[in-house]
């Protein structure tokens, strides 16, 4: 099993705690080499958008809804990364997402609902760069 190092600590996790997680995403994951090469793509793009996210204090407080520099960057990761773990554009993802699933997927009936939210999540990301 083999692990890409996303930096040199998290704010929330111990490197104990990161080591276990990256276990358990392994285990769920390793029956689908595709979608682990996506995690694993994600976790490095991630890594690379740190600069555009200004320092929080590591609480997710239940996991709420939030439009910021947080959220913005992670959704810019996840859909700019292929599900081989390929580096994609946005529309690129967008449209492969579609093809994968097939237009009548509920991923693919909010499509348009949900993309312009991606689009600009993807550009205040940039913007921030």
């Amino acid at each position: 099993m083999s692990f890409i190092r996303v930096g040199a600590g998290s704010e929330t996790l111990s490197p104990v705690e990161t080591a276990r997680a990256q276990e358990l995403a392994f285990g769920f994951l390793h029956g689908d080499p595709d979608r682990w090469q996506h995690v694993q793509g994600v976790a490095v793009r991630a890594a690379e958008l740190r600069p555009a996210v200004p320092a929080t204090d590591g609480s997710l407080a239940g996991f709420p809804f939030a439009e910021d520099a947080l959220t913005d960057a992670l959704t810019y990761a996840d859909q700019t990364v292929g599900p081989r773990g390929e580096r994609l554009a946005v529309a690129d993802r967008l449209a492969e997402a579609v093809r994968r699933h097939g237009p009548d997927a509920p991923s693919s009936r909010a499509a348009p609902r949900r993309d312009p939210y991606i689009y600009a999540a993807a550009e205040r990301t940039e913007a921030r760069l």
